[in-house]
């Protein structure tokens, strides 16, 4: 699991007590939980949602992940779908500025879930919401943040 997915899980989940932990652990010289990571650990501006779908039994989580510096804007999806557990979704990012939608990538769904962790291209521009697309035109979920 890569430090993005785990942080967006972490964010999405609301686990502030392992932030907490690597901190703390930082602070006494030694390794948190998660290994060694925890020493290089950088504090980045991220959003959290969650949507729902089947009628409350299917969620999209999403981080969006603000650009800092040289780092670029990123987003994390996990798709929960237990009414469709084998499927693939395509993500589009949603310009703020009112442009054309653009794909960012596929959620793969095996056993009911799925994850992606996209990096935004630096020439996209600010975007402001994502749509998941279940086929051709037709939007499962669609979640807005502020602009990342």
């Amino acid at each position: 699991m890569t430090v993005a997915v785990a942080a967006a899980l972490v964010a999405v989940l609301g686990v502030g007590g392992v932030v907490a932990g690597f901190n703390r652990a930082r602070d006494e010289g030694r390794a948190a939980a998660f290994g060694q990571e925890a020493h290089a650990a950088r504090q980045l501006a991220a959003q959290a949602v969650v949507v729902w779908a089947d009628a409350g039994k299917s969620t999209c989580q999403l981080v969006a992940f603000a650009r800092k510096g040289s780092q670029p804007a990123r987003l994390v999806i996990h798709l929960d779908e237990p009414t469709d557990p084998s499927d693939i979704y395509q993500v589009f990012a949603v310009p703020s500025d009112g442009g054309p939608a653009f794909l960012v990538g596929q959620v793969i769904v095996s056993d009911g879930q799925g994850t992606l962790s996209a990096t935004l291209p630096n020439d996209a521009g600010l975007v402001d919401a994502v749509r998941v697309m279940e086929g051709p035109g037709d939007t499962k979920y669609r979640a807005t943040f502020s602009p990342v």
